[in-house]
């Protein structure tokens, strides 16, 4: 090992550790999407939304943005962007579509 001080892994344990970061990774990218959807949505007049929702949408993507920026470790990842999508559901639960004319 060369003075490597670390644990064998498995290319079975490499592989699904690949395969949740990538999904995770996938995931975030399709959040940031879907709440910028929404925030042109709302900006269109398509859907009814207070001001501080609206600006709820923006914190909550900014900090989106942030993670995938910096590169997060991924149980930051996770924690992180389970703590953004129950504020967007919270959010989006005060969400009202307008009525088409």
């Amino acid at each position: 090992k060369f003075g490597m001080v670390g644990q064998r892994v498995t290319s079975a344990d490499l592989r699904l550790a690949q395969a949740c970061t990538d999904d995770v990774a996938r995931l975030l990218v399709q959040a940031v999407r879907a709440s910028g959807d929404v925030m042109g949505a709302i900006e269109d007049g398509q859907v009814i939304a207070s001001e501080a929702v609206f600006d709820g949408f923006s914190q909550q993507q900014e900090r989106l943005n942030a993670m995938l920026a910096r590169r997060e470790p991924l149980p930051s990842l996770i924690g992180g962007g389970f703590e953004i999508a129950g504020a967007l559901l919270a959010l989006s639960r005060q969400l009202e579509p307008r009525e088409p004319r």
